[in-house]
């Protein structure tokens, strides 16, 4: 499959899009190819059983000024570049969208409301503080010099409800994105502040994301366990 139609299949449906950049521009920060291979190796998260972002060796490619890669299995539908300059895009389905939600969702009495989809609070928490600890790994190695800009989307969410996948994590329903627009959070942060606390940051993300379905004051608390145990890989 071709990069264009494998981003085409992405967008169908719900996804996720995000820009991790260094605040000022060098286009050969990164000095080669391979080193922007060894730094990408490096610096994934894995925590779960699919790493962030996910290190595909039969579909890593060097192109013009980036190395890109990209995957299509199952429910794994993801495309991802990064430029020698130190930014890195990548799109990815929203898992919730590509599974059989019938039988994930812990069933209600009475029965749920009828959605366009379905995104699980906890996966969420989970995919953005992967997503700010492989931040914080590219600041440690100095790439995101002297602050870095950082952009997290999820599109096509309109209809789309925050809920628990979890039979032993009850979560009330209703809390529901009622707009066309992608959320999308983003913010620049300071190198030292990425690597000393990342998922501080990611909280800060996850909130404002959460508040979006308006779900308002999600417990931090309660968010910051969930991070430990995925941390601790106690999940």
């Amino acid at each position: 499959m071709n990069t264009e139609t494998l981003v085409n299949k992405i967008k169908s449906k719900g996804y996720w899009r995000v820009e991790i950049r260094p605040t000022i521009f060098d286009k050969q920060r990164v000095p080669n190819f391979s080193e922007v291979r060894e730094l990408i190796q490096s610096c994934t998260v894995l925590w779960r059983g699919w790493d962030y972002p996910h290190w595909n060796a039969k579909e890593i490619r060097n192109m013009s000024d980036w190395v890109e890669s990209s995957e299509d299995w199952e429910s794994y539908i993801e495309y991802w570049r990064f430029y020698r300059s130190g930014q890195f895009i990548h799109l990815f389905a929203l898992h919730e969208d590509h599974i059989d939600i019938d039988n994930i969702l812990p069933q209600r009495y009475p029965p749920r409301s009828p959605r366009a989809g379905y995104v699980s609070f906890i996966s969420t928490t989970y995919k953005v503080t992967e997503i700010f600890e492989f931040a914080a790994r590219l600041a440690n190695r100095n790439v995101l010099t002297p602050s870095a800009f950082i952009s997290i989307g999820l599109h096509n969410m309109r209809d789309h409800e925050l809920t628990s996948f979890n039979a032993n994590r009850f979560m009330d329903d209703g809390f529901v994105y009622e707009v066309y627009e992608p959320i999308v959070i983003e913010r620049e942060i300071e190198q030292q502040q990425l690597v000393s606390n990342p998922d501080n940051i990611a909280l800060d993300f996850i909130v404002a994301i959460f508040e979006r379905f308006n779900w308002i004051n999600p417990s931090r608390q309660i968010l910051a366990e969930d991070q430990k145990r995925l941390r601790k890989r106690r999940l």
